[in-house]
Parts: C-alpha cells; structure tokens; sequence
C-alpha cells in the first residue's frame, strides 16, 4: 500500500515539474564554458577532507580540474591547491539582511579570495547574485572571473522524468545544498568523470533536540581548529525563523539524499561517472573506493 501510495506522489510531482518547466527556459551556457579535462575533483567541506587531503593532491598533480565550495577560501588549503572553479549557491553570501554573525563569515570569505587569488579562478554563482555586494566586491580582482546560471528547481518527480528536463535545460535540481549544485554544474560542463571528497552528511550523527524542543548542532568543517568544538552549535531554522521539527529537518535530509540518486541517474544518461571517495560519507548514491 505504502509502495503504491510513493508511486502516485512520484507521478503527481512529475506532472507538476513538467508544468513548471514550461513557465521557463533553463539556459546554462555550457557549450562556453566547456570541460578543459575529463576529470574534475569536488571538494566538500566535510571534516574528513582533512584525512583524505593527500590523496586529494596526489590525483590533483594528474593535473585534474579542481572544484571548491563556500567558505574553502578561508582554509591554509586553499592557496596549495589553487582551484580553477568555485561554486557558491547560498542566499547569505548575496543578500544585504543576513544576521551580523553572517554577514561576518561572508566578508572573511571575501577578503580571502581577493587577497589569496593569484591565479585564474572561475567563480560559479546564481543568476540572481549579479551586481550583489559579494559579486561588486570580487570584481576588484582581475584574477577572478564569472560563471552565472539561473536557479529553476524542480522537487521530487521521477528520475527519467528529471533526466529528461535537465539535459533539455529546462530545469534544474532544488539545490538544497551546494554540493548537489556543483555535481549538477559539472554535468553541464561536461566532465566524463567526477570524484568527490568531503562529503560527510553526517549531520545527523551531532543533533541534539534541547529542552525547549529544538534542534541544535555544532557546524563542522576540515577547516575548523576542533571540529569536536560544540561552542558553535546553532539551532536548526526556518528562513523566516521558526524552529524547524524533527520530522521536518529528517524530511529535508531525506530529500536531498534522493536528489543525489537523482544525479547518479542523469550521470549515467550523461555517459559521466560519480566517484564517491570520501573515506566518510553517508551518500549512498554513487559509486565508492
């Protein structure tokens, strides 16, 4: 009953997202923004990138294109490895209403890629982030160029189905986080062969529901001094600010672990292989080493 009941939700968030992709075209100019090599490492920013880190260069001296997220920019790494691709998807770094503990992170992040840049950087960053205090800000380093594409998600439906809209350009994956947004980006691209470090999604493993009901955990990254450092928890979040339950942060997690089987199918359709080898990592999507 259960079975039948998943179907017919699947096929009802089909027709949906068939709908919505006629509203808009999904333009990602990739036929500009070709892959120089076959191969492209992502980086997530996961505590255990930092036990993987040799292997990372050992494969980065093959000379592979190399791609980083969010706040890498602020870690010692960053300058050794000299990446040519960055992804940034997150409201925070563009808008103009963050919280001041936000907005604190955004300008280190900032002030590091203006002064750390010496080479040539391509910065991956939301149509919608254009002319942004992040983007006006970069502009100042001649170092760093831009790539934008437009944010048109689709949610559930059904892997051909998505498949199918994706390699039409029609739509995109609700990038929940932006290491779902890198893999999609670099399947535009066109790399033939993607591996991933860093990419924990262990969350989970660090919740804790406090006595007033909700959710708290510490934000752990390899770039952190103590990644066991439980002064940073922070309370799980609406956007407006209400508290998140726990059925709905499970939901959210759920959602975004069924979008990387989503990408593992539009992968394969794309004649690219996913290479998971974080040594730990909770996506069961894609093939491990």
């Amino acid at each position: 009953m259960l079975k039948k009941y998943l179907q017919l939700v699947e096929l009802y968030e089909s027709i949906i997202n068939l709908l919505l992709s006629t509203l808009y075209i999904f333009k990602f100019k990739a036929k500009k923004n070709k892959a120089t090599n076959k191969c492209i490492q992502i980086l997530g920013n996961g505590p255990s990138l930092m036990n993987d880190i040799e292997d990372v260069m050992r494969i980065n001296n093959c000379k592979n294109d190399l791609m980083v997220v969010n706040n890498f920019a602020t870690s010692p790494l960053y300058e050794e490895l000299k990446p040519n691709l960055y992804c940034i998807v997150d409201k925070a770094y563009f808008s103009s209403n963050t919280d001041p503990r936000v907005k604190k992170v955004v300008q280190y992040v900032t002030d590091s890629m203006l002064t750390k840049t010496t080479w040539p950087l391509k910065l991956i960053i939301p149509n919608s982030s254009k002319n942004s205090l992040f983007h006006k800000e970069l502009l100042q380093n001649k170092n760093i160029s831009f790539i934008f594409f437009p944010n048109r998600p689709i949610i559930g439906g059904n892997f051909r189905v998505n498949s199918y809209l994706y390699k039409l350009n029609l739509a995109n994956p609700l990038f929940q986080n932006v290491l779902i947004a890198a893999l999609f980006i670099t399947l535009k691209i066109g790399y033939k062969e993607i591996i991933l470090w860093g990419a924990d999604h262990s969350w989970h493993e660090d919740f804790i529901l406090g006595i007033d009901n909700c959710i708290y955990t510490p934000d752990k990254h390899f770039y952190d001094e103590d990644v066991a450092q439980t002064s940073k928890a922070f309370k799980h979040c609406n956007a407006d600010g209400t508290p998140l339950t726990v059925y709905e942060e499970f939901s959210t997690l759920a959602r975004a672990f069924k979008i990387y089987h989503d990408l593992e199918y539009f992968a394969k359709k794309s004649g690219c292989t996913i290479i998971n080898k974080s040594s730990k990592t909770w996506i069961d999507a894609f093939k491990r080493t």
